[in-house]
């Protein structure tokens, strides 16, 4: 039987977590035949000075995301000025939105009523798929 394994410090828990993004990142860069022109220090220094969500302002914690500004799907850059940390919900919800039309439509969320505000998350989240095959 393996020995027990011992808690993570806060340190090694974050490079662990930007070494998986990065190595998220390097496949999705492989498809399209580009390379990252960054590594895994980059992204722990880019999430160390992360405190908030850069969308809804929310205290992250160790399960935030790397976000493309641009994103790749409408011809964003494989590059870390392309990048910022957010929170995975915020990831989820902006898909394939740039920076700006996010930011428009959490504001247009924000002016909802409650109720229609949270049904509209949930299909944002649950990404439209049964709405789609109409």
């Amino acid at each position: 039987m393996p020995p027990p394994r011992l808690p993570l410090s806060p340190a090694a828990a974050l490079r662990q977590r930007c070494s998986r993004a990065l190595r998220d990142q390097r496949r999705r860069a492989a498809l399209v035949g580009q390379t990252l022109a960054y590594g895994v220090e980059d992204l722990v220094v880019l999430a160390r000075e992360a405190k908030l969500c850069v969308y809804c302002r929310a205290p992250l914690s160790l399960a935030l995301s790397f976000d493309h500004r641009v994103p790749i799907a409408r011809s964003g850059l494989h590059a870390i000025s392309n990048l910022c940390v957010c929170c995975q919900r915020c990831n989820t919800l902006k898909g394939k939105l740039t920076t700006d039309e996010f930011t428009e439509l959490l504001a247009l969320l924000q002016r909802l009523h409650p109720a229609a505000r949270q049904d509209l998350e949930r299909r944002l989240l649950a990404g439209g798929v049964r709405y789609c095959r109409r």
